[in-house]
Parts: C-alpha cells; structure tokens; sequence
C-alpha cells in the first residue's frame, strides 16, 4: 500500500501492515501541492475500520469512493462519491437486507478548523477516513426495513408475515385474556 501516485489512492501510506488502513486515508497536502499542482482524483476500493452501528454494518469495512481533491491557497476541498453496500435485518420481519448507498461527499479542510463546518489541516496532512467515517455512519439506517410496506411477524403464525393493507390479527384466544372479554363499557 505504498505509493499512492502509483496507485491512485489517497494516503502516503509507509510502515507497517498495522498502520496501513489509517495512513491510506492521509493525504500530504505539501506532497499534493508539489507533484500533482494541488489537484488529484483518487478512485478505488479501500477499508475504513468500524463502519457498523447496532442496526446495520459495511460487511469487510470496505468503501469505494472516487474523489477530487483541491488545495488552493490555504484550504483543501474534497468532493465526489463514496459507495457502500450495508447489511442488517429487517426490524419488522428479522429477514436479512444488503442494499448499497451511494453519498456525495463535498468538504472543506482548513489550518484553522471551523466547527461543525470545515476539518482540520494537521501537519500538512488531512485525513479523509475520517470524513468518509462519518458520511457511511450517518447514512447507515437506525431502522432498517425489507421493504416500507413490510407487516413484521405475523402473532398468530410463528413464521407467517402479515399481509400489506391486512387490518391486523382477529382475536386471540389466549385464555388468560377471557375475562376481559366479557368486560363491556357503554
């Protein structure tokens, strides 16, 4: 993962395999105003550690992205795509569900971050894992479903699934519950 004019990624990535996921995502903004005039599309395929919440997860971590970065004057802009493939189960019916999401991406890197509006520039070097991090988290789903008209489990079959427009369950005839029923309220 060395040589990232070579490959067309993102990092200067140098040392060991343990470091390797972190630094592909650091790009040298000197290293970029030199060899490249301050501008560079990077593409490709790469992981970005941790990509899960309690309801859905990037199986392998893995992020295509096609992305254009700029350094004029003191601030970078980065801007294009990243493609995600998520995977998690069906809150209604607990089915299994991968669908791929595509985000564009448009973000400014500045010296002097400004809060909740640019990121840092760090020892001439910005770290695009976190940008990409933060766009695939915020467009994973809280709460996934199969399909939006999906019933959930249907209470009366253990493994039936209650029909789109069905009004619902009849009754149950659970006997604990027959005492109720008698009860009237005019």
């Amino acid at each position: 993962m060395s040589g990232s004019a070579d490959h067309g990624r993102p990092g200067t990535a140098t040392g060991d395999r343990d470091h390797d996921a972190d630094l592909l995502w650091l790009v040298d903004i000197r290293r970029l105003r030199s060899e490249h005039r301050g501008r560079r599309q990077i593409t490709g395929t790469a992981a970005v550690p941790d990509l899960r919440l309690e309801t859905a997860e990037v199986p392998g971590d893995s992020v295509g992205y096609e992305l254009d970065i700029d350094a004029t004057g003191s601030d970078v802009t980065v801007t294009g795509r990243i493609d995600v493939v998520w995977r998690a189960d069906c809150r209604r019916c607990l089915d299994p569900i991968e669908r791929s999401e595509t985000m564009r991406l448009q973000e400014v890197f500045q010296v002097v971050e400004i809060e909740g509006e640019t990121w840092p520039i760090v020892d001439d070097r910005i770290d695009l894992g976190l940008v990409v991090r933060e766009h695939v988290l915020l467009a994973l789903p809280l709460a996934p479903v199969c399909r939006d008209d999906c019933g959930g489990p249907d209470p009366d079959d253990d493994h039936g699934l209650l029909q789109p427009g069905s009004d619902g369950p009849v009754a149950m005839s659970d006997p604990r519950w027959a005492a109720l029923e008698q009860l009237h309220f005019d």
